[in-house]
């Protein structure tokens, strides 16, 4: 599987909450480039989650699925 562009990656990361796309937009734009290949289609794989979930894990009231442990501690 090829890695998503940042492009795409920054459309999936339009969410319906605010505070998501507050999160998870400025850190696509800026450490998109310093991504490996795997950790790319691991950060598209983590934006298929429901913001739930997704609000949960970032802001440290569950602890993420062991994939995404690394990506959402960084």
């Amino acid at each position: 599987m090829n890695p998503p562009s940042q492009t795409r990656l920054l459309w999936s990361a339009r969410r319906g909450m605010l505070e998501l796309d507050l999160i998870l937009s400025p850190f696509i734009t800026n450490e998109y480039d310093t991504l490996s290949d795997p950790e790319r289609i691991t950060l598209a794989e983590l934006l298929t989650c429901t913001d739930v979930e997704l609000y949960a894990w970032l802001t440290e009231r569950e602890a993420p699925p062991a994939p995404f442990a690394p990506l959402v501690k960084r």
